[in-house]
C-alpha cells in the first residue's frame, strides 16, 4: 500500500474557494480503482495549511490517478490559490 501526504500552502483568505474546488476531487477520487481513502485535513497550528492524505493499492493506481482530469483540472483551478508548491511525501506501508 502507498500512503501519500500532500502539504498544500494556502495565501492568505482563499480558504473557502480551495474548499470549494476540492469538492469534485475528492467525489471522484474516492471512486478510482484502487484508492483506499482520500481525505483532507486542516493543520490545527498552521493557518492557510491543508494536507490530502491518501492510500492507495500501489503505484501504478496512484500514477493513474495523477492522470485523471479531475486531478489535472484540480491543479489548473488552485494554481492561483497556493502560497508555494505542494509538498507531497510518499511512503510504502510495510505492515
Amino acid at each position: 500500500m502507498i500512503l501519500v501526504l500532500a502539504s498544500v500552502y494556502l495565501k492568505t483568505g482563499k480558504d473557502d474557494e480551495f474548499l470549494e474546488v476540492t469538492k469534485d476531487l475528492i467525489e471522484k477520487t474516492r471512486l478510482e480503482n484502487g484508492n483506499i481513502s482520500y481525505d483532507l485535513c486542516k493543520d490545527v497550528n498552521v493557518d492557510d495549511l491543508y494536507v490530502f492524505i491518501e492510500k492507495w493499492e500501489n503505484d501504478e493506481v496512484l500514477s493513474a490517478h495523477m492522470q485523471t482530469n479531475h486531478f489535472v483540472e484540480f491543479g489548473d483551478l488552485i494554481s492561483d490559490l497556493v502560497a508555494k508548491d505542494l509538498e507531497i511525501l510518499k511512503y510504502e506501508v510495510i505492515q
